[in-house]
């Protein structure tokens, strides 16, 4: 519960992970709260960042330039509210009610995709071979 308050006091939200995320949570959390981030390049970092401009990078295992970003960032405050603002935005996508909507409408277009209109107008239900036909 206190995490947020945590992550609304911090200037920079640094995560230094060496390998092994598979998603960046944690930056998800920082972009929500309108943070800027340093962060380690690794896979799971970059899938989730992509182009999104809100964070510095760093290559793992190098404490130097880990450093030289934060020192960056907290020279240039105007930096930190551009990236602060851009992981807002960025974050909204990741919201539970924005991905319960998408799923909604996956399941909705699935769903739908299974019927076909019959010749006289009325709805004709078609199965369609699944895992669990033997």
């Amino acid at each position: 519960e206190a995490l947020p308050g945590y992550f609304r006091t911090a200037e920079i939200i640094c995560s230094p992970a060496r390998g092994g995320e598979s998603f960046g949570i944690v930056l998800l959390k920082a972009m929500a709260s309108e943070r800027p981030i340093v962060a380690t390049r690794i896979e799971g970092y970059l899938e989730l960042l992509k182009n999104a401009g809100t964070a510095r990078l760093a290559d793992v295992d190098d404490p130097a330039a880990l450093a030289h970003e934060i020192l960056l960032l907290l020279s240039a405050p105007e930096l930190r509210r551009t990236l602060g603002a851009r992981g807002a935005v960025f974050a909204r996508d990741y919201d539970w009610s924005t991905i319960a909507q998408r799923l909604e409408s996956i399941y909705r277009s699935a769903r739908s995709g299974r019927s076909e209109q019959g010749a006289a107008g009325r709805t004709r239900t078609t199965r369609r071979k699944g895992w669990n036909d033997r």
